[in-house]
């Protein structure tokens, strides 16, 4: 959850202006780059996430090609675990 539309930082500080945008919004949001481009590990970055933004809102998670399947499963995995709560 970055503001990759101003620069590449992907530093914890724009992360929690990101935050701070979704937290004020209303409409329903998908967040993107929730991983900040393979900075945070995939548990970090879905924790993270769903820990901040409403239930209403989504993720956008990229995939490796070479690491798809591990990578899809892993990805639902921490989406089912971190939304059941």
């Amino acid at each position: 959850m970055y503001n990759a539309s101003k620069s590449s930082d992907y530093s914890a500080a724009e992360r929690e202006k990101a935050v701070a945008t979704i937290e004020r919004l209303e409409k329903p949001v998908i967040a993107y780059k929730i991983l900040g481009a393979g900075r945070l590990t995939a548990g970090e970055g879905f924790e993270y996430a769903f820990n901040r933004i409403k239930r209403k809102d989504g993720v956008f998670v990229g995939i490796y090609a070479q690491k798809a399947i591990n990578q899809i499963r892993q990805n639902a995995t921490y989406t089912e675990m971190l939304t059941t709560r």
